[in-house]
């Protein structure tokens, strides 16, 4: 049975011409013009450490965060900070 399972999965007639022993298959011109119209332009391979960086070059750099806080007599406060503070940090510039 397992024989003839391995039959089946062999191909009947080989398009592919085959190597002696010990060399390496070798592509023509005319398989590389072949293998690059077949792939086109579609999306190229690259780490995920690769794309990840690209986002971080596209996003947006901010230098100042400014944060308006409405006081109970309706007066406005308005603070402005480095966007690397913590919460804690503009929590304690608020109720000075």
């Amino acid at each position: 049975r397992e024989k003839a399972e391995k039959a089946s999965l062999a191909p009947e007639s080989s398009d592919v011409d085959e190597c002696p022993a010990g060399e390496k298959p070798t592509l023509t011109a005319a398989d590389i013009a072949r293998i690059k119209e077949i792939m086109g332009e579609g999306p190229s391979f690259r780490s995920r450490m690769q794309q990840q960086l690209e986002q971080l070059e596209k996003r947006k750099v901010f230098k100042r965060c400014t944060v308006r806080v409405l006081l109970p007599d309706r007066a406005v406060l308005q603070l402005s900070f480095a966007p690397h503070k913590t919460l804690r940090f503009v929590r304690e510039q608020v109720q000075q």
